[in-house]
């Protein structure tokens, strides 16, 4: 199996309510990830035309470091219910603010499957969350060498 080494790094910035931070990796899936309502974090995953997201292998959310900000069970796994997912996947963390204490970090994994290379790499993104002093929550999105 053919792995891609390049890892393209953060490409953020502070983002309150609707404003994404995004990151682009190696096989070029967008993560995007914004804060959708008061405590909701959202994160998408877009594959590029020519690859999809493995439905098998799923995308799988873990906590990085100290987990006390996320409020959902982690970690996670979404599987879809065929060998690949349709198109963009989309999940919904529920965190709370009053718990970032410093930086969250939540890990994303997924499987990037470029269908003309007939490959499926693992690919690793790590989505931060920390408090900003005006109240709303600054994002940070990275691509990581799994």
């Amino acid at each position: 199996m053919k792995r891609l080494a390049l890892v393209m790094l953060l490409l953020a910035g502070g983002a309150s309510a609707g404003e994404p931070a995004t990151a682009v990796s190696a096989a070029g899936v967008v993560l995007e990830a914004r804060v959708e309502a008061p405590g909701r974090l959202l994160i998408t995953l877009d594959p590029p035309a020519g690859a999809l997201l493995s439905g098998t292998l799923g995308v799988a959310y873990a906590p990085l470091a100290d987990g006390s900000a996320w409020l959902d069970g982690l970690p996670g796994t979404v599987t879809a219910g065929s060998e690949y997912f349709d198109g963009p996947v989309r999940g919904t963390i529920a965190f709370s603010r009053q718990r970032l204490a410093g930086t969250a970090a939540l890990g994303v994994t997924f499987g990037a499957c470029l269908l003309d290379q007939g490959v499926c790499v693992l690919e690793e993104a790590m989505v931060s969350l920390e408090a900003a002093d005006d109240g709303t929550v600054d994002i940070a999105v990275a691509m990581r060498d799994p």
